[in-house]
């Protein structure tokens, strides 16, 4: 991000205890993510260490350090995320559609609560750069996603969410999976 430098962002990441407590913040999320009846379209293998390479990657941008991409290649973001959108478990009418705002707003709930539930939030500090970094790349992947970043990360601050969508069969309800700009 530009307000800050890189010195800050790698100062905030050594005070949350290093790239290894955004990994454990991603295998959270990726846990919540394959529970979620909406999202969980978008993966056909479980297996796959999604957590590992999402926080190395987060990791990567927020402090400069290759980590994500001494195991990846630069394609690979982008093949992974064709893949997500052509995966076998999402319906026929929508093979091959980027992600939309729904899937978004859903993405960025389960990713914010994961990152409360790994004490992330706790560090004000990180956890404002953590919210600036998420809702500008969300922006790549749908245009209108990031003014609901905000809500999005308030979401969890909220047990009464969690429990009433653990008990709608882990599903963020008609607020979130039916409100569309363009679809």
């Amino acid at each position: 991000m530009s307000f800050w430098t890189m010195e800050e962002s790698r100062r905030h990441v050594k005070a949350i205890g290093g790239k290894d407590r955004i990994v454990a913040m991603c295998d959270k999320f990726y846990e919540k993510f394959f529970a979620d009846s909406h999202v969980a379209q978008f993966v056909d293998d479980t297996t796959e260490p999604h957590g590992q390479r999402l926080g190395l990657w987060i990791a990567e941008k927020l402090t400069g350090q290759r980590s994500w991409s001494l195991l990846r290649s630069a394609a690979a973001r982008t093949m992974s995320h064709e893949k997500s959108w052509s995966c076998p478990k999402r319906q026929e009418k929508d093979m091959g559609k980027r992600f939309g705002l729904a899937d978004c707003r859903t993405w960025m709930r389960l990713f914010f609560w994961a990152a409360r539930e790994e004490g992330l939030d706790r560090h004000e500090g990180f956890f404002s750069y953590l919210f600036a970094f998420i809702q500008s790349f969300v922006a790549v992947y749908e245009r209108t996603a990031p003014p609901f970043a905000k809500e999005s990360a308030d979401w969890s601050l909220d047990l009464n969410n969690i429990e009433s969508y653990i008990r709608n069969g882990r599903n963020m309800g008609e607020d979130v999976l039916s409100f569309s700009h363009d679809r």
